[in-house]
């Protein structure tokens, strides 16, 4: 199977980042039943980067966040490869009138994209959790298995996947809520642009509508609800890395329940439950 077919078999792994505050500002709507999760409050603040409402003061803030983010990705090769264009395109947008709605956008985004990076950070200080679009799930599996290995699935090259495992493996308490908006492993896509996401016209309304208007297709909507229901859980349900981690290994260790997944090698569902094997490994490193 080549590249491109694989990415086409798993019907869409990239995506972008949309903060559950900036989502809430911006009027876009929760998954099902987020809504009425009072855990979902800790998620109301703004940039602490960005100061006041004027617009020169936020395209200031912002350049010295993107500033940061610059130092801060030349510890991270593959971050800084994803991410370089984005920042690029940032800057150059600063120099023309921006909504600050827009700005504010993009410094939660980066300031969340620190955050995924840093793996001694659980969130309980600042009130973070991982946002998930819960097809993606099986993803963390591959890249569990890749860890330490030569063994990458091309896609996993592709977005945050690997950042998000990490970060799950080293704070097994922090806390994951379910979103069918752009969430956590789309911060670090390389197709997520300052508009939105690039790689899915599906989508519809990119650079035309911020933020875009919809950020999940039917097919992964479907698989969403299929891997909720298969690790018995509900879009409203916040559950820690450590949680979520062991329901993967004890209710979903072959892919090939997943219809996206239909077509995969024997090799890559090898591979899967091989990141099978290594989560019941870590799990017993927690008891």
């Amino acid at each position: 199977m080549t590249r491109k077919e694989f990415l086409k078999a798993v019907a869409g792994i990239a995506g972008s980042v949309v903060l559950l505050e900036i989502r809430s500002l911006f009027g876009g709507e929760r998954a099902p039943g987020l809504g009425s999760n009072e855990q979902n409050k800790t998620h109301e603040n703004i940039s602490p980067r960005i100061k006041g409402n004027d617009e020169e003061q936020m395209k200031s803030d912002l350049s010295k966040n993107i500033e940061e983010m610059e130092t801060y990705l030349t510890k991270c090769p593959g971050g800084r490869e994803r991410l370089g264009k984005y920042l690029k395109e940032l800057r150059d947008r600063l120099i023309s009138p921006c909504d600050s709605g827009w700005l504010l956008y993009q410094s939660n985004r980066l300031d969340r994209i620190r955050w995924l990076f840093d793996k001694s950070d659980d969130g309980k200080k600042k009130g973070m959790h991982i946002m998930m679009r819960p097809y993606d799930i099986p993803w963390i599996v591959w890249a569990v298995a890749s860890k330490d290995t030569k063994a990458y699935i091309p896609a996993t090259q592709q977005n945050g996947v690997v950042e998000n495992a990490e970060k799950m493996l080293k704070c097994p308490d922090v806390e994951i809520e379910f979103t069918d908006k752009f969430a956590d492993f789309c911060y670090l896509c390389r197709y997520m642009a300052a508009d939105g996401c690039t790689s899915h016209p599906e989508y519809g309304g990119y650079g035309k509508v911020f933020p875009q208007p919809v950020q999940m297709s039917d097919s992964d909507r479907k698989e969403s609800e299929l891997a909720l229901d298969l690790l018995g859980l509900k879009w409203r349900d916040v559950v820690t890395a450590k949680n979520l981690l062991s329901l993967c290994a004890e209710k979903v260790p072959d892919p090939l329940v997943f219809s996206s997944f239909a077509q995969l090698s024997k090799n890559d569902c090898d591979l899967y439950k091989t990141g099978i094997t290594k989560l019941k490994e870590w799990e017993k490193t927690l008891e």
